[in-house]
């Protein structure tokens, strides 16, 4: 049996039915309120119904995702996403989204503003295994914006930190750890032996570090997103699915060398980036469309405007 999905808003305005499901509106001629009342009554909904009229309602609702398999979710953490994936659903029948997601496999190279946010913004989604890669120790300069440090942290391995925080809060998540400074030639230890779902660079050393990158994603086929945020603008890429659009990467990276990172950095504009690269993220995972282009995004932070640049 099926019920209406739960962001589903049904109201009556005059002589119509609206129905609504985020931006999508629909506005239904409903005389005598028969739809309305239909879809309304608290009943679940039969898809093989026999009956006429409601086959019509049925095929309505199935046709524009305003319907769900009846089921129970988990009373856990992530029985928030659930209902969110029922709702983002291009299908009546129950999300598979959440299961999906936690099977992936997620390396993310850096764990500083911009890293620790996509890390934290993925264990909220679900995402139950990662290898974490950061040689630093935690400084007093990066409480101002970096998750999950504490000044009695200072000194201690960020990965080690991090990996015991994840353990606290959910045992069952995955974290596998590496100190390697990323390099050309220290790149292969990373990745070795490895099955990776998708790869984030979050890392703005050495100058280089995004072709290093690349070039590994190219070689394994790997999807790849990285980003960095500067003073007044932040940028990021969409996810780079195919050799040919993260080879265009490479091409601009070489074309466009910004030097040696910025000293200044604060928490706002880290938190932006960083969870627009985990949306970037979860949008790649949830449409079955991919992106069809490549491109290199630019946030302006005092007016928020946005350029693309094609790669």
């Amino acid at each position: 049996m099926y019920r209406l999905k739960e962001a589903v808003v049904v109201y009556r305005n005059q002589n119509k039915t609206i129905v609504q499901l985020g931006t999508k509106k629909f506005t239904i001629v409903d005389e005598f309120s028969q739809f309305y009342k239909y879809i309304t009554n608290g009943n679940l909904i039969d898809i093989n119904t026999k009956k006429k009229t409601e086959k019509e309602y049925v095929n309505f609702l199935k046709k524009e995702n305003l319907i769900t398999e009846s089921v129970k979710y988990v009373d856990d953490r992530f029985i928030k996403n659930e209902y969110f994936f029922e709702d983002i659903n291009k299908h009546y029948k129950k999300s598979t989204y959440q299961d999906s997601i936690k099977k992936k496999h997620v390396i993310i190279i850096g764990l500083g503003g911009l890293g620790t946010i996509i890390l934290q913004n993925l264990v909220a989604m679900g995402v139950m295994e990662f290898t974490l890669v950061d040689k630093d120790k935690v400084d007093f300069s990066n409480l101002n914006r970096q998750l999950y440090f504490t000044p009695k942290d200072i000194n201690n391995s960020k990965v080690e930190v991090v990996q015991k925080y994840l353990f606290k809060y959910d045992s069952k998540i995955n974290v596998n750890i590496s100190k390697t400074f990323i390099t050309d030639e220290t790149i292969d230890e990373i990745f070795f032996g490895k099955e990776f779902d998708l790869i984030v660079n979050a890392a703005d050393t050495p100058t280089n570090i995004v072709s290093i990158i690349a070039k590994r994603a190219i070689s394994l086929d790997i999807p790849f997103i990285t980003g960095g945020v500067g003073l007044r603008t932040g940028h990021f890429t969409n996810i780079l699915s195919e050799n040919k659009k993260i080879a265009n990467l490479i091409k601009y990276q070489e074309n466009n060398d910004r030097g040696k990172p910025m000293i200044g950095s604060i928490s706002s504009t880290n938190m932006i980036i960083g969870s627009i690269m985990a949306n970037e993220i979860l949008n790649f995972w949830t449409n079955n469309k991919q992106c069809e282009q490549s491109r290199i995004n630019y946030l302006n932070f005092e007016n928020y405007h946005l350029e693309c640049e094609e790669l």
